[in-house]
Protein backbone atom coordinates (compact mmCIF):
# COMPACT_ATOMS: atom_id res chain seq x y z
CA UNK A 1 0.00 0.00 0.00
CA UNK A 2 3.12 2.03 0.68
CA UNK A 3 3.99 1.80 -2.54
CA UNK A 4 0.60 2.54 -3.80
CA UNK A 5 0.34 5.65 -1.93
CA UNK A 6 4.04 6.88 -3.25
CA UNK A 7 2.71 6.70 -6.93
CA UNK A 8 -0.47 8.75 -5.64
CA UNK A 9 1.85 11.10 -4.96
CA UNK A 10 4.09 11.45 -7.86
CA UNK A 11 1.20 11.84 -10.17
CA UNK A 12 -0.63 14.58 -8.22
CA UNK A 13 1.64 17.29 -8.08
CA UNK A 14 1.68 19.80 -5.67
CA UNK A 15 0.96 23.60 -5.96
CA UNK A 16 3.99 25.04 -5.82
CA UNK A 17 5.45 22.12 -8.42
CA UNK A 18 2.73 23.54 -10.76
CA UNK A 19 3.44 27.00 -10.68
CA UNK A 20 6.75 26.21 -11.34
CA UNK A 21 6.17 24.12 -14.46
CA UNK A 22 3.65 27.24 -15.94
CA UNK A 23 6.77 29.72 -15.33
CA UNK A 24 8.51 27.21 -17.41
CA UNK A 25 6.29 26.83 -20.10
CA UNK A 26 5.57 31.02 -20.34
CA UNK A 27 9.31 31.75 -20.69
CA UNK A 28 9.85 28.76 -23.43
CA UNK A 29 7.05 30.35 -25.08
CA UNK A 30 8.60 33.94 -24.37
CA UNK A 31 11.91 33.01 -25.85
CA UNK A 32 10.14 31.24 -28.71
CA UNK A 33 8.22 34.57 -29.55
CA UNK A 34 11.99 36.45 -29.34
CA UNK A 35 13.54 34.73 -31.56
CA UNK A 36 10.79 34.83 -33.96
CA UNK A 37 10.59 38.53 -34.03
CA UNK A 38 14.45 38.96 -34.22
CA UNK A 39 14.00 37.01 -37.40
CA UNK A 40 11.49 39.12 -38.73
CA UNK A 41 13.79 42.23 -37.34
CA UNK A 42 16.90 40.45 -39.23
CA UNK A 43 15.02 39.95 -42.20
CA UNK A 44 13.76 43.21 -42.94
CA UNK A 45 16.59 45.09 -41.30
CA UNK A 46 19.04 47.48 -43.12
CA UNK A 47 21.23 45.43 -44.91
CA UNK A 48 24.70 47.02 -45.84
CA UNK A 49 23.98 47.15 -49.59
CA UNK A 50 21.16 49.50 -49.16
CA UNK A 51 22.55 52.61 -50.38
CA UNK A 52 23.44 51.04 -53.63
CA UNK A 53 19.79 49.35 -53.83
CA UNK A 54 18.16 52.99 -52.85
CA UNK A 55 20.44 53.93 -55.53
CA UNK A 56 18.88 51.90 -58.05
CA UNK A 57 15.72 51.80 -56.65
CA UNK A 58 16.22 56.04 -57.46
CA UNK A 59 17.48 55.84 -61.10
CA UNK A 60 14.72 53.23 -61.89
CA UNK A 61 12.19 55.96 -60.46
CA UNK A 62 14.10 58.81 -62.86
CA UNK A 63 14.07 57.21 -65.60
CA UNK A 64 10.63 55.41 -65.61
CA UNK A 65 8.77 59.03 -66.71
CA UNK A 66 11.09 59.46 -69.74
CA UNK A 67 10.82 55.82 -70.88
CA UNK A 68 6.61 56.54 -70.69
CA UNK A 69 6.92 59.91 -72.46
CA UNK A 70 9.00 58.56 -75.35
CA UNK A 71 7.22 55.83 -76.15
CA UNK A 72 3.90 57.54 -75.71
CA UNK A 73 5.90 60.53 -78.47
CA UNK A 74 6.70 56.94 -80.59
CA UNK A 75 2.75 55.69 -80.84
CA UNK A 76 1.23 59.81 -81.67
CA UNK A 77 3.92 60.08 -84.29
CA UNK A 78 3.21 56.68 -85.56
CA UNK A 79 -0.47 57.69 -85.63
CA UNK A 80 -0.10 60.82 -87.42
CA UNK A 81 1.81 59.23 -90.03
CA UNK A 82 -1.24 56.88 -90.63
CA UNK A 83 -3.35 59.66 -90.78
CA UNK A 84 -1.19 61.01 -93.43
CA UNK A 85 -1.47 57.63 -95.26
CA UNK A 86 -5.20 57.57 -95.23
CA UNK A 87 -7.23 58.37 -99.09
CA UNK A 88 -7.60 61.84 -99.11
CA UNK A 89 -11.42 61.91 -100.57
CA UNK A 90 -12.40 60.65 -97.17
CA UNK A 91 -11.22 64.00 -95.67
CA UNK A 92 -12.06 66.17 -98.52
CA UNK A 93 -11.99 69.60 -98.05
CA UNK A 94 -14.94 72.18 -97.39
CA UNK A 95 -15.61 74.35 -99.84
CA UNK A 96 -15.94 77.92 -99.06
CA UNK A 97 -19.24 79.45 -99.01
CA UNK A 98 -19.82 83.39 -99.97
CA UNK A 99 -19.09 85.42 -96.99
CA UNK A 100 -22.25 86.82 -94.89
CA UNK A 101 -20.84 90.12 -94.56
CA UNK A 102 -21.18 93.12 -97.58
CA UNK A 103 -16.74 93.95 -97.62
CA UNK A 104 -15.81 97.60 -97.62
CA UNK A 105 -12.42 97.76 -99.57
CA UNK A 106 -9.48 100.11 -99.45
CA UNK A 107 -6.66 100.65 -101.90
CA UNK A 108 -3.07 101.06 -101.36
CA UNK A 109 -0.63 101.28 -104.16
CA UNK A 110 3.09 100.90 -102.44
CA UNK A 111 5.82 102.42 -105.23
CA UNK A 112 8.37 103.31 -103.04
CA UNK A 113 11.52 100.68 -103.30
CA UNK A 114 9.20 98.26 -105.11
CA UNK A 115 10.61 97.23 -108.42
CA UNK A 116 7.83 98.57 -110.96
CA UNK A 117 6.41 94.73 -112.82
CA UNK A 118 5.90 96.10 -116.07
CA UNK A 119 8.70 99.01 -116.76
CA UNK A 120 7.58 99.05 -120.31
CA UNK A 121 3.34 100.16 -119.53
CA UNK A 122 2.56 98.47 -123.10
CA UNK A 123 -0.72 99.01 -122.36
CA UNK A 124 -3.81 100.22 -120.01
CA UNK A 125 -4.32 97.62 -116.77
CA UNK A 126 -6.98 95.30 -116.97
CA UNK A 127 -9.52 95.07 -114.67
CA UNK A 128 -10.66 91.90 -113.19
CA UNK A 129 -12.40 90.34 -110.17
CA UNK A 130 -10.73 87.49 -107.51
CA UNK A 131 -12.75 85.48 -105.90
CA UNK A 132 -10.49 85.73 -102.16
CA UNK A 133 -10.81 82.96 -99.49
CA UNK A 134 -11.12 84.63 -96.32
CA UNK A 135 -8.16 82.50 -94.04
CA UNK A 136 -9.96 83.21 -90.62
CA UNK A 137 -13.61 81.81 -91.18
CA UNK A 138 -12.95 80.17 -94.81
CA UNK A 139 -15.76 82.23 -96.98
CA UNK A 140 -14.75 83.77 -100.15
CA UNK A 141 -15.24 87.69 -101.26
CA UNK A 142 -15.10 89.11 -105.00
CA UNK A 143 -12.16 91.15 -105.37
CA UNK A 144 -12.30 93.61 -108.04
CA UNK A 145 -8.78 94.87 -108.72
CA UNK A 146 -6.76 96.45 -111.14
CA UNK A 147 -3.59 94.00 -113.25
CA UNK A 148 -0.80 95.35 -115.69
CA UNK A 149 -1.66 94.03 -118.91
CA UNK A 150 1.21 92.32 -119.01
CA UNK A 151 0.68 90.06 -116.28
CA UNK A 152 -0.31 86.59 -117.36
CA UNK A 153 -1.12 83.22 -116.37
CA UNK A 154 -1.55 81.85 -112.88
CA UNK A 155 -0.80 83.46 -109.65
CA UNK A 156 0.83 81.81 -106.56
CA UNK A 157 -1.21 82.33 -103.88
CA UNK A 158 -0.61 82.01 -100.06
CA UNK A 159 -2.69 82.96 -97.18
CA UNK A 160 -2.30 83.01 -93.56
CA UNK A 161 -3.62 84.65 -90.30
CA UNK A 162 -2.09 87.46 -89.05
CA UNK A 163 -2.16 89.57 -85.99
CA UNK A 164 -5.31 91.56 -84.34
CA UNK A 165 -7.12 88.25 -86.13
CA UNK A 166 -6.37 89.55 -89.38
CA UNK A 167 -6.67 87.10 -92.60
CA UNK A 168 -3.78 88.14 -95.20
CA UNK A 169 -4.22 86.24 -98.32
CA UNK A 170 -1.40 87.57 -100.84
CA UNK A 171 -1.32 87.04 -104.77
CA UNK A 172 2.12 86.94 -106.81
CA UNK A 173 2.57 86.54 -110.53
CA UNK A 174 5.69 85.87 -112.51
CA UNK A 175 6.53 89.23 -113.60
CA UNK A 176 7.05 90.28 -110.28
CA UNK A 177 3.29 92.48 -109.55
CA UNK A 178 1.81 91.38 -106.20
CA UNK A 179 -1.70 91.92 -104.05
CA UNK A 180 -1.59 91.43 -100.82
CA UNK A 181 -4.97 91.42 -99.41
CA UNK A 182 -5.42 92.30 -95.35
CA UNK A 183 -9.26 90.99 -93.73
CA UNK A 184 -9.55 93.03 -90.92
CA UNK A 185 -13.03 92.95 -88.27
CA UNK A 186 -16.37 94.63 -89.66
CA UNK A 187 -15.66 93.86 -92.95
CA UNK A 188 -12.93 95.87 -94.11
CA UNK A 189 -10.82 94.40 -96.34
CA UNK A 190 -7.12 96.53 -97.33
CA UNK A 191 -5.89 95.74 -101.17
CA UNK A 192 -2.53 96.84 -101.30
CA UNK A 193 -0.37 96.86 -104.71
CA UNK A 194 2.94 95.92 -105.42
CA UNK A 195 4.98 97.14 -108.72
CA UNK A 196 1.96 98.73 -110.39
Amino acid sequence: MISQFSSDKVDAESPVAQAARDVRLEDDVRVRLNTRSHRVRKDFAISPNCNQEFAIMMKFTRTLPVFFAAVVLLASASSSQAAKSVEPTCCAPVPPKPCCYEPCFRYKTHRLFVKKACPCACGPPTEAILQVTDPRCNCYVDVPVCLPSCCEGIPCITSRCGLFKRGIVEYEWCCGFKIKMVFKDCGKIDVHYYGL
